[in-house]
């Protein structure tokens, strides 16, 4: 949004000399308008198609990869999440730029003989209100929760007011700075002064994405902290996989001369084609992630012995007799998701 809004700006004014021209040829307000607004349609169509088949593509190569490394799957690309994008992108373009471009259906025929007319007012409070009034509705919309939304609502435009104040208290003090010598500085601040409309929208925009990018960092960082403060203090840190039968006696050397306590298990990748003889629907299942569960590979590993971090909930384990046999232990999430129960035809 804020890329949108500096870049409308340079945009209105330089399109104002040319739609004084159009005025002097005949053309109405009205005509003015429909151009103006195909126009910002047609960026906004643009703008979110490629943003759309930008994300479509990232998120069809992380589910890729995430489904070939790790037991949780991420979705697959969908249409809502396309949908959900295009509306998104016409809303915050519509809110962001047409406030601007809809003031060039009022530049006067008269700017062709004189270059000033027409930029009278050309920025004013109540255009910044159709974005702010879409932030609110998007942080309401992806905070799920009236409450959380609402508070995130407030704190968002307290931070707007906060900002816009000392950006205005900060251009009022540039006018009782004394007049300096360098030609350079005199310039920047003689543009800030005629214009300090334009200077506090600035401001409160490069703000907005400096605050944007903190709070990412900030957030990772607090992620990566409560990730590895869950995990125990002797946790896996590494692991080696695809290891051949020929190399196993070798990597148990290995380890054994660095001192290093491993073991190793064998893994295969299977998928879930049936229960109780009876082909698997995957169409049944309601919950987005257990259909989800249900179509992918799994990984796959045995042993003779329970491992001592496992807990037996239901069933018995099997023994030596048991040998060969088709017997399957399953995590107790994964049954639950997947709605297999011990004993249940």
């Amino acid at each position: 949004m804020v890329a949108m809004f500096l870049a409308s700006l340079p945009f209105v004014q330089n399109s104002r000399d040319t739609y004084a021209m159009m005025r002097c040829l005949g053309a109405s307000q009205r005509l003015i308008l429909q151009i103006l607004l195909a126009q910002t349609l047609l960026i906004a169509l643009f703008g979110s198609v490629i943003g759309c088949l930008l994300g479509f593509a990232a998120q069809a190569g992380l589910a890729a990869l995430a489904g070939s490394l790790f037991l949780e799957n991420l979705p697959g690309p969908g249409w809502l999440p396309i949908a959900s994008g295009m509306l998104t992108g016409f809303a915050t373009m519509l809110a962001v730029v047409w406030p601007h471009l809809s003031g060039l259906r009022h530049v006067p025929a008269l700017r062709i003989l004189r270059r000033d007319a027409g930029d009278e007012g050309a920025i004013g409070w109540l255009n910044f209100a159709p974005g702010i009034l879409v932030v609110a509705l998007m942080i309401l919309w992806q905070a799920g929760s009236v409450k959380l939304g609402g508070i995130m609502v407030m704190a968002f435009v307290g931070l707007l007011a906060l900002i816009g104040l000392m950006a205005w208290s900060g251009g009022k003090l540039l006018h009782r700075l004394p007049n300096t010598s360098n030609s350079a500085l005199k310039l920047g601040l003689a543009g800030l002064k005629r214009r300090p409309l334009m200077a506090v929208a600035q401001i409160v925009g490069f703000s907005l994405g400096l605050m944007a990018l903190i709070l990412l960092a900030l957030v990772r960082g607090d992620l990566l902290q409560s990730w590895q403060a869950s995990l125990p203090p002797d946790a896996p840190n590494r692991f080696i996989i695809n290891i051949q039968a020929a190399q196993i006696d070798g990597i148990k050397r290995f380890f054994a001369q660095a001192g290093i306590q491993a073991e190793v298990l064998p893994m295969v990748r299977g998928r879930l084609l049936a229960i109780n003889e009876q082909p698997l629907n995957t169409e049944k299942y309601q919950d987005e992630r257990a259909r989800r569960l249900a179509e992918r590979e799994f990984n796959l590993s045995w042993t003779a012995q329970m491992q001592s971090d496992n807990q037996l909930l239901a069933g018995r384990w099997w023994s030596a007799v048991d040998s060969g046999k088709p017997l399957l232990s399953l995590e107790q999430g994964l049954a639950e998701n997947l709605g297999i129960k011990l004993g249940i035809n």
